[in-house]
């Protein structure tokens, strides 16, 4: 859409182009709903596993917002960890998230045709939190479209 120099009024020209907006359908809309079971894109191994549930671990990137926005970090970073994830010069970690808390660090190689994640847990993993992490890194390799291979 382009505005038009001439004639009507750039508000109503905007107003205008807004209601064409609303007709044309959208992925989210009309088009989904009308979708047979077999045109849904299939679900992958993450999503049909407990990534979706609150106890799921979360690969966060260095720098962060949800350690960075907040002056007071204790409700998700314990003091004891917090030179592991943050250095003195000021660089934030890429972090290990887990029920709003972080858990541990990590980083990751990329080859050409995998990745590679490094898990630095504060503590030990239980079982549990170790398929959580595999999880995370599944979910990280399909982001990437590569093979990803977890080490710990």
């Amino acid at each position: 859409f382009v505005l038009d120099g001439g004639g009507a009024s750039a508000v109503s020209q905007a107003a205008q182009a807004a209601q064409e907006v609303d007709r044309k359908p959208s992925a989210g809309n009309a088009n989904q709903k009308n979708l047979k079971k077999s045109d849904k894109p299939e679900k992958s191994k993450s999503d049909k596993s407990k990534e979706s549930r609150s106890d799921a671990f979360h690969l966060l990137p260095a720098f962060d917002e949800f350690l960075i926005a907040y002056a007071n970090r204790r409700p998700s970073l314990e003091a004891e960890w917090e030179s592991r994830v943050m250095t003195k010069n000021g660089i934030f970690r890429p972090t290990l998230m887990r029920e709003g808390a972080i858990k541990g660090i990590w980083k990751r190689t990329l080859k050409k045709d995998q990745v590679l994640v490094e898990l630095e847990p504060f503590q030990k993993l239980s079982s549990d939190e170790y398929q959580a992490s595999q999880i995370a890194c599944e979910r990280l390799g399909e982001f990437l479209g590569k093979k990803a291979d977890l080490n710990v």
